[in-house]
């Protein structure tokens, strides 16, 4: 009964460590050799790397429709990348279900915290519903932010700088420019216009809470027509960003429409000096972009 007990105990824990000791008592006499213990602990490791990443990937896939999927699975990869480390930190203790759940969340904490955005406590508790995952004081959003504390002082992760996402983003953008201006460099002063209008709305936080790829591409796309007035110019434009950038235009078009939107509700369209997003104002249909875009 008792080994019975120590069995079940064991396969609770998801990737459980097993003391060589512990396992002898759930080992037949025959099969208790010293060898055979230790030839399963070197296939058990491999076994308990696959187990783990596996749990991982469920926690992954449930925020697929909430985040980014560039997002979800650079962290996916980026645990992946460390959970050697952190078997070898953990070293004989468990590293439970609770564990590994709350060491992603911690990492997709921090991955969207580099794009001005952050972790919904309710997903936190929509992931242990879906996944069936015990609610102890080791799963919660407190959890979350002291594992994410203790991967930076490991140097899993670095400290982030005030305001890390704006010097990003321009780089982003300038980027993006740049790439305009070796093309039609006859619009080189409308482009550093552009930028300087980008550069502003960065600077006032009013910036889209996406991708940071992805959000460079919507400023300087939200702008563009109110700068470059030349419609083969700006129709070829989105002919480079679709094939570039791999991006359906249908779908740029609906995040431009929605900045362009945050724009307006912050009542900053008349600093930047763009009137006929203004006047766009009036029109609540989604076709007014076509007018500009």
């Amino acid at each position: 009964m008792a080994t019975e007990s120590l069995a079940v105990k064991a396969e609770e824990k998801l990737g459980t460590y097993i003391s060589p000791h512990d396992l002898s008592q759930i080992l037949s006499p025959g099969l208790r050799k010293a060898s055979i213990v230790k030839s399963y602990f070197v296939d058990a490791e491999e076994e308990r790397f696959n187990k783990i990443m596996d749990f991982a990937t469920k926690v992954a896939n449930c925020f697929l429709e909430f985040y980014p999927d560039k997002i979800v699975s650079g962290v996916l990869i980026q645990f992946q990348r460390f959970l050697p480390d952190l078997i070898d930190d953990y070293d004989k203790r468990y590293f439970t279900k609770n564990h590994i759940a709350i060491h992603y969340l911690a990492l997709l904490d921090y991955r969207l915290s580099l794009v001005g955005s952050k972790l919904s406590p309710k997903h936190i508790e929509y992931v242990r519903e879906l996944l069936d995952i015990r609610k102890t004081k080791i799963f919660s959003f407190f959890s979350v932010k002291k594992t994410q504390s203790d991967l930076i002082a490991a140097g899993y992760i670095q400290r982030k700088h005030k305001n890390i996402y704006s010097p990003l983003l321009k780089d982003r953008v300038s980027q993006f420019i740049n790439v305009l201006a070796l093309l039609f460099p006859e619009f080189e002063e409308d482009l550093d216009r552009l930028q300087d209008k980008a550069f502003f709305l960065i600077d006032e936080r009013v910036v889209p809470r996406i991708d940071i790829e992805l959000a460079a591409l919507v400023i300087v796309s939200s702008l563009l027509p109110f700068f470059i007035f030349d419609r083969s110019v700006t129709n070829t434009i989105w002919l480079i960003v679709k094939d570039e950038f791999n991006i359906e235009l249908d779908f740029l078009k609906r995040k431009v429409y929605r900045y362009r939107g945050l724009i307006r509700k912050k009542n900053i369209a008349g600093l930047l000096g763009l009137g006929k997003m203004e006047e766009s104002a009036n029109n609540a249909n989604t076709s007014d972009i076509n007018k500009y875009v």
